[in-house]
């Protein structure tokens, strides 16, 4: 299987700014507020759509469905795509985060799987900051 390219979702966030336009060249309408960016997505809020190739305008979890072996190996075998791949574009604080594990997710969140996070961060103004783990 070649490799696969995915339609951008833009997310609108209050905390989000322009760098997705300005720094990355995205199409994105002037005055928007795009906090993040979804590169690759089998969350029920947003499927990726495969752009171009033999699977132009299917969705992720479509292929992955179709293709599971291939695309996660013999054995292995996952209901949703299990991540989720954003660039994030911050200009101020953000909203409380909430990650649920998986059980509580799949009981109180439709089903879903919880969110586990890991953060490489390739730009920061000085003096930006990240809290973690407040109780």
């Amino acid at each position: 299987m070649k490799p696969l390219k995915f339609k951008p979702i833009f997310m609108e966030r209050i905390w989000g700014g322009t760098a997705l336009r300005d720094k990355f060249g995205f199409d994105i309408h002037e005055g928007k507020k795009i906090g993040e960016l979804w590169t690759i997505s089998d969350n029920r809020t947003a499927v990726s759509v495969i752009e171009g190739g033999e699977f132009d305008g299917q969705k992720l979890s479509d292929i992955t469905y179709k293709f599971s072996e291939d695309i996660y190996g013999k054995g292995v075998n996952y209901q949703r795509f299990p991540l989720l791949i954003k660039i994030i574009d911050a200009q101020d604080k953000l909203s409380v985060q909430v990650h649920p594990d998986d059980e509580y997710a799949f009981k109180y969140e439709n089903g879903d799987s919880g969110k586990t996070e890991m953060w490489y961060i390739i730009d920061a103004k000085p003096g930006a900051k990240l809290v973690c783990g407040l109780k």
